[in-house]
């Protein structure tokens, strides 16, 4: 299974086995790959909130930081070398505004 720790987890969300969550808000219909981490610390903001949107996507593998905010929809395009970064904002989809 994930290790999910003070986070908050809304209804119809997919975490993948062997996730890691950390003081992370998982807005509801988003999904977490296989193995990823998010609310990962270091050279970020330690203890900050991550933010992921709904509708958004964080690959399998794939490491957010501590403080990061995933916009409404983001997806594996959004991360560089499979990672966004502590306290990197990424911006809502337009399309997917217009449909919410």
């Amino acid at each position: 299974g994930a290790i999910v720790s003070s986070s908050v987890v809304l209804p119809e969300v997919a975490i993948g086995r062997g996730s890691r969550l950390d003081r992370v808000i998982l807005d509801k219909h988003s999904r977490v790959g296989r193995g990823a981490r998010l609310g990962v610390t270091g050279s970020g903001a330690p203890g900050a909130l991550t933010l992921i949107g709904k509708y958004a996507v964080v690959p399998e593998g794939a490491e957010v930081g501590a403080g990061a905010v995933l916009g409404l929809g983001a997806g594996p395009e959004d991360f560089l070398d499979n990672r966004v970064a502590a306290g990197r904002r990424v911006p809502d989809r337009q399309t997917l505004i217009a449909r919410t």
